[in-house]
């Protein structure tokens, strides 16, 4: 199901709630931006690949082409998404997910449709 956000300026977007607060304390505004609202996950911005390539760089960064063959074993993909898996499962546990979103499909509506009395 989609989940909308709305803007006064199409830059702050925030909940139904808080737009008619909006609203209510600047009865000037007539017409709101409304659009989808994108959640993100910490999956959206992990991969394993990025710590595995990180690792073998840091080595080749220490001591050159002695590194060479130093976590080639992880090139598996099955290690890929065991350290993927054992990550995410991690950071779910523990941090909270994203509170930040993007916005698409972006609408400029006349606030009475939003059905409530701005003044």
């Amino acid at each position: 199901m989609k989940e909308y956000v709305y803007s006064a300026n199409n830059i702050d977007y925030m909940d139904m709630e808080d737009i008619i607060e909006e609203i209510k304390h600047e009865p000037e505004i007539k017409e709101v931006y409304k659009g989808v609202k994108i959640s993100f996950q910490h999956s959206d911005f992990f991969d394993a690949s990025d710590i595995i390539e990180n690792i073998t760089e840091r080595a080749y960064g220490t001591v050159d082409e002695y590194s060479d063959n130093y976590c080639d074993e992880l090139e598996d993909k099955k290690h890929e998404e065991n350290i993927n898996s054992l990550i995410l499962d991690y950071l779910n546990k523990n941090v909270s997910q994203p509170g930040f979103f993007q916005v698409e499909d972006v609408k400029k509506i006349n606030i009475s449709e939003l059905n409530i009395n701005a003044n």
